[in-house]
């Protein structure tokens, strides 16, 4: 599937992400007349039953997309991945440098994020619908749990009662949700991903590899001696395309075919829109770092302001080796430049992904090299002097 193809999906996107909006407007509906007038409460009492209500539902969506996420987690640790990031609303842990760090990020497109390295050996596939399905079985498991409370406790308080209908409902819905094959924001849902897999799907095959692509680059394999599938995808499958292009970037800028790089950092610019939220970030890493080796100051800055706060905390390998560019290339400062450059060098075994380290760590010191090259001509002016005669 190529660039052009995924654009033309855009309004399928569109119409999938206005649906889901109806369906959970007529869930809540639904959830609002079995919760409020479960327990037969009073009409009079309409404005505060409204008020709990509403209290009941955030909380108990909070508590879903939590134990969805949570869900991941676990089926990840029995399947042998990593965690990297795990995010809940504004709240998030990432690790950095091998250290698990907590932070508050702004929360765009998503409600909640479990995002692992899979090992660097091949995973059965059953652990693969292990770690894909987690979210779904917490969901259903503790809705279902709640829902036997309510049924089996009519003795219990009767808000307590409440929370739990509420709690179950919000539960199940959110579990089918995610259960139905369809694709959203550029985002697929567990149960495409699920069904894909169990079916065989030329859109699954792709994701494995792109899968085992991660696994390499923990392994220790660098960017540019990866086997990348081309950039044309059959079938379903536009996030796939997206991921693609990245690593087709990464393995052109550590091979050193730097018109290559400018050309998918363009096609990168260009499918910003149809990125998923969580992946914005590195993408504005790239492009600051693109632009800033080009010379292309308004660009450069430009996407360093949307990296925002993100990058200027990030202390991986990554994220300083951006910052370093930049500052030389734009900020024109050597000294911090090279601050940067030291630190990244301290950190760099740390990165869980081993392959991309190695390609940062090159590029860091190729560099300090420059670096170390102007500082001296700068000290002595008279060394390009003579170099130009």
């Amino acid at each position: 599937m190529k660039s052009t193809d995924y654009k033309a999906n855009k309004k399928r996107l569109k119409l999938s992400f206005l649906l889901q909006i109806a369906l959970g407007i007529l869930l809540g509906m639904t959830i609002l007349r079995l919760t409020l007038f479960a327990e037969g409460l009073e009409r009079g009492e309409g404005l505060l039953r409204l008020a709990i209500f509403i209290i009941f539902v955030l909380l108990a969506v909070f508590l879903q997309i939590y134990l969805h996420e949570l869900g991941h987690l676990l089926g990840g640790k029995i399947a042998g991945y990593r965690l990297m990031s795990f995010r809940i609303g504004p709240l998030a842990w990432n690790y950095e440098n091998g250290k698990l760090h907590f932070s508050l990020l702004p929360n765009k497109g998503y409600g909640g994020l479990c995002a692992m390295l899979p090992p660097a050996e091949t995973v059965p596939r059953y652990k693969e619908i292990l770690y894909y399905s987690g979210g779904l079985l917490a969901n259903f498991s503790t809705s279902l749990f709640a829902l036997g409370l309510y049924f089996f406790r009519p003795e219990w308080p009767v808000f307590l009662r409440l929370f739990l209908i509420s709690f179950a409902l919000i539960g199940l819905a959110l579990g089918l949700i995610n259960a139905l094959p369809f694709e959203s924001l550029s985002l697929f849902t567990d149960g495409k991903i699920i069904w894909g897999i169990l079916g065989k799907k030329p859109f699954a095959s792709v994701l494995i590899r792109i899968q085992s692509t991660i696994q390499e680059l923990a392994g220790g394999r660098r960017p540019r001696e990866l086997d990348l599938p081309p950039l044309e995808i059959d079938g379903e499958g536009g996030m796939l395309y997206l991921y693609l292009l990245l690593y087709h970037y990464f393995r052109a800028v550590d091979s050193g075919e730097e018109e290559k790089a400018n050309e998918l950092a363009r096609e990168l610019e260009k499918e910003l829109s149809s990125f998923p939220p969580p992946l914005l970030p590195p993408i504005y890493y790239e492009l600051t770092y693109r632009a800033a080796v080009e010379g292309e100051q308004e660009k450069a800055r430009k996407y360093y302001a949307a990296a925002g706060s993100i990058l200027q905390r990030d202390k991986d390998i990554n994220g300083l080796r951006v910052k370093a560019y930049y500052v030389y290339y734009i900020d024109r400062n050597l000294s911090l430049a090279g601050e940067l450059c030291r630190e990244a060098l301290e950190v760099w075994e740390r990165f869980p992904l081993r392959g991309q380290a190695l390609m940062e760590r090159d590029l860091i010191t190729e560099l300090q090299k420059r670096i170390a090259k102007e500082a001296e001509e700068l000290e002595h002016p008279n060394l390009r002097q003579e170099e130009m005669l």
